[in-house]
């Protein structure tokens, strides 16, 4: 699994650096596959595959490019690391309307044993940045 779902000291700058680029060719490779403006289905929905080549700059990401990669994380989590589902939850965009319905939150912190929740932030209103709590620590 990539280091998505650890902070730089758990894991280290470097190592940080080092996967990223390593990801970044893969992305070039992959999209060079892709039918330009294919369609493609991600979380019940369709998009364009163009939209994909916003991930490999300084380009404007938008909601539905902050939900393709929380997708991509819980299918990555699901599939890498199955056991920590029932301890690691990530939270869809809808985070701050679901803190409406925190009862939920609280029966899987309670309950099953959450430890953390990783959930994005939308930050002056043109950057996304990863928030998270670590309820076994009283971190966030």
């Amino acid at each position: 699994m990539g280091p998505y779902l650890c902070s730089a000291t758990e894991i280290g700058t470097h190592a940080i650096t080092h996967y990223v680029k390593n990801q970044s060719l893969l992305m070039h490779e992959l999209l060079g596959s892709l039918q330009w403006n294919g369609r493609m289905d991600y979380c019940n929905k369709m998009t364009l595959t163009s939209q994909l080549s916003c991930f490999l700059g300084t380009f404007w990401l938008s909601d539905d490019h902050i939900n393709m990669v929380v997708e991509e994380i819980l299918i990555d989590m699901h599939a890498e690391r199955p056991e920590d589902m029932k301890y690691v939850q990530v939270a869809s965009l809808f985070f701050a309307q679901e803190l409406w319905n925190a009862k939920n939150y609280e029966l899987h912190v309670k309950e099953d044993g959450l430890l953390k929740l990783y959930f994005p932030i939308h930050v002056s209103e043109n950057h996304w940045i990863v928030g998270m709590i670590n309820f076994q620590n009283c971190i966030w």
